[in-house]
């Protein structure tokens, strides 16, 4: 019988085949392989792909190339690794999962570039698109399952070239590992995320995740990133860069997908600014602070919901102001035909925002106005601010409060709330203001009232409410030791007597105090409240110098009438005891306010006083002639005086030409002999000096009076130009006061 041969055929191949395979798996499959990639996989991309040393192991199923590369045609390298090392499970092909045990990449670069047109190289590795064919129901395929995912010592490459300046970042190295990442619905996968920069920037993302259906459950740490990586973004409309600064964030980060609706997107967390500085294009500081802390941020992107407990800002330093032309300090200009932002819409509107709290610690604010000269400079130091209950709800009421110091010796509170988000905008606010050195804005006196300040502290309790568009405003100001310094030429001055109406309000301690109240409706295009505070200043002044001796009266605690001048009986330079009163309540009113100057102007009323003097001088005579046994309305004696006067032949005719028209007159008798006194007092030798005379002996008695009497101070009472007296309803001759500034 003949043997069979079969059993030593498959004696052989059980040899031969398992050595075929492993000559093949070892030696002729990395070679195809390589061939079909560097040739087909690479013409499918565009791209130029490069492998260097490729192992496959057939016996443990493992894949090991080194040097891969994927070669822009133009640009050059856009991804490549020293070493992929794959580890597949042979046995998963006989189970539900495909299975991949370990993929590692080894010192993998990525190049990635944003070119001018706003491509991205990466976007170019996909392979075009075929020809349309007939949609098919997806074949059903074996979900995948890779235990581990290690990615170590990349370096991940950014460059922006559609920018005026090309944009480069660099990230290395970063440590990449994953766990369990699979296809399978539901199932959870791990990773890891590591970047430690030679800068000491960290960053670490340790998740957990689902690719079927996509859901993402991250913890974030980044710490230490430099702010100055922010700087080739900044284009030259910003005229400041960052200087230096870190940037932190800590926090966890949801995702799900949703089918139907937004995606869910959730991220709780904290985030923080240290050793900030903002410079401008000379290097110099223009804003700087410690810290800035956010412990609790909610952020809910499919609920559209920011929600922050508080903002901490530590030690700001800042400095801004205006510039010669009176735009801001460190903004751009405004570009020709620029136009307002335009108003948010329904949809910008939909984010709901709340912030619970906002504070400053140990803030400075230094402020230059470059636009007069000299140059002000203001300064805000230890300021302490607190901001609350701050969200985009109309209903909602912030409230605020603000301490701080203003050059050093200025102490400022402030409270008050508003809605800015108000369909109509409420806003209360309290401002106090202690111990202001008025020195620092001598400047500013001297453009807008025209003196400068030689010294002086302010202080100012004011009060503003906003409903509306309407303003309404009170400021009770108080200067102390205030003294102003030399004239200054200025257009923009208010046009009254300034100095005149600060004397009528200096008191004796140096002291003024004084109220403006403001109102206006900000929607006016005039409306502008420096011009309505320069207003209201300016008709107090006018009020003020238009009716001074008010002002005196109601320091004095008397009515104002009759004030303004000193009385005297016709012809008559004594001083009454009712105006010796007077002058005692005018010099207590000046004695409260020291720098007035009371002139007194001589003066008198010719007619009336001319025939006073002319009356006294008649009566006198008479009393001379009789030796005082008649008086100037004696009957006898008038008629004798007139006769040797005028002559017997006057007098009959006098007497008969009043006979004829008197006869229905009461008394005639009397008034015969009135008429006869009048014609003698005019016939009295009265000459003009006397009047003068008259005039320098009543304002000498005022003089003597105040500085006697009244004890004011000698270079206070002066005496001015001749004025006309006027006769007043009471029958007296009045000599007018004015006052003036020293």
């Amino acid at each position: 019988m003949k043997k069979s041969i079969w059993p030593k055929v498959i004696t052989t191949l059980l040899i031969v085949l398992p050595i075929l395979y492993a000559l093949l798996g070892f030696f002729l499959a990395p070679f195809l392989l390589k061939k079909a990639v560097e040739e087909k996989a690479a013409g499918m991309i565009g791209h130029e792909i490069t492998l260097g040393k490729v192992k496959i192991n057939p016996l443990e199923f493992t894949l090991d190339a080194e040097n891969v590369a994927v070669n822009d045609p133009d640009r050059g390298p856009v991804l490549s690794l020293q070493r992929l090392f794959v580890d597949f499970e042979i046995s998963s092909l006989f189970m539900d999962t495909i299975v991949v045990a370990k993929v590692v990449l080894e010192q993998p670069w990525i190049n990635v570039v944003l070119a001018k047109n706003g491509d991205l190289n990466l976007a170019k590795l996909a392979p075009p698109p075929g020809e349309k064919q007939e949609e098919q129901p997806p074949a059903k395929q074996k979900p995948l399952l890779i235990e581990s995912i290690a990615i170590r010592d990349a370096s991940l490459l950014f460059e922006d070239l559609s920018s005026e300046q090309p944009i480069r970042h660099i990230f290395e190295p970063i440590n990449i590992e994953l766990e369990q990442v699979s296809t399978r619905i539901n199932a959870l996968g791990l990773s890891e995320i590591r970047i430690d920069t030679e800068q000491n920037e960290k960053v670490l993302v340790k998740s957990q995740f689902s690719l079927e259906p996509v859901r993402l459950r991250s913890q974030i740490s980044i710490e230490g990133m430099s702010l100055a990586r922010l700087n080739p973004h900044l284009t030259d409309a910003i005229p400041v860069r960052v200087g230096r600064g870190r940037f932190g964030m800590q926090g966890r980060l949801m995702m799900d997908h949703i089918t139907q609706g937004p995606d869910a997107v959730y991220f709780q967390g904290g985030l923080q600014l240290s050793d900030v500085s903002l410079i401008d294009k000379t290097e110099h500081p223009v804003l700087e602070f410690i810290n800035l802390d956010v412990p609790t941020l909610d952020l809910s992107l499919s609920d559209q919901v920011v929600a922050i407990e508080r903002i901490a800002l530590k030690g700001l330093s800042l400095e801004t102001g205006i510039d010669e032309q009176g735009r801001p300090i460190h903004l751009p200009p405004a570009s020709p035909g620029e136009t307002a932002a335009a108003a948010p819409t329904k949809e910008t509107q939909a984010l709901k925002f709340y912030l619970g709290e906002f504070t400053i610690s140990d803030g400075y604010i230094k402020y230059d106005d470059r636009s007069i000269t000299p140059a002000v400079h203001q300064e805000l130091s230890n300021l302490q601010m607190r901001l609350g209950n701050i969200s985009n709800t109309e209903s909602d009421t912030a409230q605020f409060h603000v301490e701080t110091t203003v050059n050093s010796t200025g102490n400022v509170i402030a409270d008050g709330h508003l809605r800015p988000f108000a369909a109509d905008p409420d806003i209360e606010l309290t401002l106090k203001l202690a111990d202001y050195d008025l020195i620092k804005v001598s400047a500013y006196a001297g453009r807008f009232i025209g003196y400068e300040i030689d010294r002086g502290l302010l202080g100012l309790d004011a009060s503003y409410k906003v409903n509306g568009t309407k303003l309404e405003a009170t400021h009770d100001i108080k200067f102390s030791n205030f003294t102003l310094g030399a004239d200054v030429e200025s257009p923009d001055a208010i046009k009254a007597p300034i100095k005149l109406g600060l004397s009528l309000l200096t008191d004796s301690q140096n002291r003024i105090t004084l109220n403006l109240p403001v109102e206006g409706d900000l929607a006016s295009p005039e409306f502008s409240l420096e011009s309505v505070i320069r207003k209201s200043f300016t008709n107090l002044i006018t009020k003020l110098v238009s009716s001074p001796f008010s002002i005196l009266g109601n320091i004095a605690g008397v009515k104002a009438d009759n004030l303004d001048y000193v009385g005297f009986y016709p012809g008559a330079a004594q001083l009454t005891d009712e105006e010796q009163n007077k002058l005692i309540n005018i010099s207590n009113a000046l004695k409260d306010r020291p720098q007035l100057i009371l002139t007194i102007h001589p003066g008198v009323d010719k007619k009336t006083d001319m025939l006073a003097l002319k009356t006294r001088r008649f009566d006198m005579e008479v009393e001379q002639m009789t030796n005082g046994k008649r008086h100037g309305h004696d009957p006898k004696v008038l008629k004798k005086l007139y006769k040797k006067e005028f002559g017997s032949k006057e007098y009959d005719l006098k007497l008969n030409n009043f006979r004829e028209k008197s006869a229905d007159l009461d008394n005639p008798e009397v008034r015969f002999i009135e008429a006869l006194r009048q014609d003698l007092i005019e016939r009295q030798p009265v000459e003009e000096k006397m009047l003068e005379e008259l005039a320098d002996r009543r304002v000498q008695n005022v003089q003597d009076f105040l500085l006697q009497k009244a004890e004011i101070d000698k270079e206070r009472v002066k005496i001015g130009k001749r004025k006309n007296g006027d006769l007043t309803e009471t029958g007296i001759i009045s000599n007018k006061f004015s006052v003036t500034s020293k």
